[in-house]
């Protein structure tokens, strides 16, 4: 399809920002995949498409950048493990499930970078259409709020782009760890595994009422290939207490709050221990590679 009035902003991406990390015990390979691991629209062209579940350790991250060559947003992501793929058979990390605040990240991280990373959730048009042509990352359009308190805890709740929308489809309170002091932290120095993202169905192609409220069809192009990323993030780090703040789904037969509602998002039930990227952290999102049959990844600093 012909490329949408979004500005074109090709990877690699060095952002700045800040970040927190929420984690949640490891998986195992026969365990089937939670209520809203995919958006509706990925979801019907996941099924069968895009590789087997292997389980492992997860996480769900909310990043709020204040520099990237698309401008300000912010995004929620949710990693629920590692996936093989079709093409070579290797396994990697995927992002499922994407959030962010921009429709131009949405364009511009689908396909125009030879690599991915993880879920994310972002607030504006330009972030929303740069996940997906640049990583084929699955993102889509939310509404953020972040609320501070005096005694030092933030709530984080997401909702639907929709200004009617008032119940959030994720929410967690956060607040720092008392007496223990940050710590700088690398990415480069830690064992890792890469991204790697399926294609992306283009929206056009599906009902209108898979989008949502607010979103742009043209934001939500469709990819062809498979790319393979392995960002590096750096910067000082503090761990911080997580507590989430939704009911699980009626029937979900769990008495514990849950960060996701279980449609919006997963309902994932977190440690209380997390880990915040204070402000100044650095991400680089480098050139990805294209998967094919046979060929190793490599990995990209």
């Amino acid at each position: 399809m012909a490329a949408p009035e979004y500005p074109s902003a090709p990877g690699s991406w060095k952002n700045l920002g800040s970040a927190y990390w929420f984690l949640f015990p490891p998986t195992r390979p026969d365990t089937p995949l939670l209520d809203g691991a995919y958006h509706p629209l990925e979801g019907a062209f996941s099924a069968t498409k895009t590789g087997q579940f292997k389980g492992g350790l997860g996480s769900v991250q909310v990043v709020r950048y204040t520099d990237t060559p698309v401008g300000p947003y912010d995004e929620l992501i949710y990693i629920p493990g590692e996936f093989d793929n079709p093409v070579n058979g290797m396994s990697g990390l995927r992002i499922t499930r994407i959030y962010v605040s921009t429709e131009a990240s949405i364009y511009n991280g689908q396909s125009y970078l030879t690599g991915v990373v993880a879920v994310a959730v972002a607030d504006d048009d330009d972030g929303l259409s740069a996940g997906r042509r640049n990583w084929n990352v699955p993102k889509h359009l939310a509404r953020f709020e972040f609320t501070s308190s005096p005694t030092g805890t933030l709530d984080i709740r997401v909702f639907s782009p929709s200004v009617s929308t008032s119940a959030p489809f994720f929410s967690a309170t956060v607040q720092p760890v008392r007496f223990v002091p940050s710590f700088p932290l690398s990415t480069s120095y830690m064992p890792s595994t890469p991204l790697i993202q399926p294609p992306l169905p283009e929206a056009s192609a599906f009902p209108s009422s898979l989008l949502e409220e607010g979103e742009e069809a043209a934001a939500l192009i469709g990819t062809d290939n498979w790319w393979s990323i392995d960002p590096v993030i750096k910067g000082k780090v503090r761990l911080i207490w997580v507590q989430p703040n939704l009911a699980p789904r009626a029937g979900g037969g769990k008495s514990v709050k849950v960060l996701g509602d279980g449609e919006g998002f997963p309902s994932v039930q977190p440690w209380t221990i997390g880990l915040e990227w204070l402000d100044g952290m650095d991400l680089l999102f480098p050139e990805g590679e294209k998967v094919t049959a046979g060929k190793a990844e490599k990995k990209k600093a």
